[in-house]
Parts: C-alpha cells; sequence; structure tokens
C-alpha cells in the first residue's frame, strides 16, 4: 500500500471519530446558550450552600487513575443545578471516563442559594447562571483524594 493510500485512511478515520465525537457532545445537553445564561465564571463554588465531593472511582483508584475534571454547570433559580456539563479538553490525555462520570453526578447535587442570592423582592433578568467546578482526583500512593478547586 502507497503513502497517500495510508495517509487517506488514516485521515478518514480521524473525520469520522471527530464527527462521533462532535456529535455525542451535542446529544449530552451541554449547549446552554438557548438558557440566555448569566455567566459568573470558575468562582461559582464560594456561593454554594451543598458541596458535594465525587467519590474516586474504585477501578480509578486501584489503577492509580488521576486528573482534573471540569464541570460546566446551569443553575436555575431555585439554586438548583438544573445540567452538568463535562468539558472534555481536546488534548492528547482526556480525564478517564470513570472521574469524568464520577464528577458529573456530584456536580448535580451541589445547591446555591435561591434567587441566586439577590433578596426575593428584587427583580433580576435572568432566570439561569453558568458556572465552572473544577474537580481534581488525586492518587499519589496510598493518599488517594478529590479536591474541589
Amino acid at each position: 500500500m502507497n503513502h497517500s493510500k495510508v495517509f487517506l485512511a488514516v485521515f478518514v478515520c480521524a473525520l469520522v471519530l471527530c464527527c462521533v465525537a462532535t456529535h455525542a457532545r451535542a446529544q449530552e445537553g451541554c449547549d446552554f446558550t438557548k438558557f440566555k445564561a448569566r455567566y459568573v465564571a470558575h468562582f461559582v463554588e464560594r456561593t454554594a450552600l451543598n458541596r458535594a465531593v465525587p467519590t474516586y472511582p474504585d477501578t480509578a483508584k486501584t489503577k492509580g487513575i488521576a486528573g482534573e475534571v471540569q464541570v460546566a454547570i446551569l443553575i436555575n433559580k431555585d439554586g438548583q443545578v438544573e445540567r452538568a456539563c463535562p468539558l472534555i479538553p481536546a488534548e492528547a490525555n482526556p480525564p478517564d471516563s470513570s472521574l469524568v462520570a464520577a464528577a458529573k453526578l456530584a456536580a448535580l447535587q451541589w445547591t446555591f442559594p435561591r434567587n441566586f442570592g439577590f433578596p426575593e423582592n428584587q427583580r433580576i433578568h435572568f432566570d439561569y447562571v453558568k458556572g465552572m467546578l473544577k474537580f481534581r482526583f488525586v492518587s499519589h500512593g496510598s493518599d488517594q483524594k478529590v479536591v474541589v478547586r
């Protein structure tokens, strides 16, 4: 097989994988634009009333798998996380899927002040707040923990 055919085969495989990954991300409900949310950046964790820490998956612990997972969250006026979307980097080493699942599950359990902390009689012009949570799964020998940043 000549080099151009090998290149073409590799290119087609990469294109198919890219399209499948993009389609999978779109199905997860990660597009918060339709909610017209106010963005409050990564420091949203400071206002949390309840912070659920992910459970370090046993399989990841056993294998010594560590990593950081960023989760975009959509908070409604009741202070509940309505949607959580893990942000998977396009880099060569994305976090292990078990860490991603644990982080998403924990993010959905966080709660925040009702009405985003504004007094009930104050009229606000948005229904959602978008924030970012970061969970770092640390595994150094017997020291295995999850850090919320």
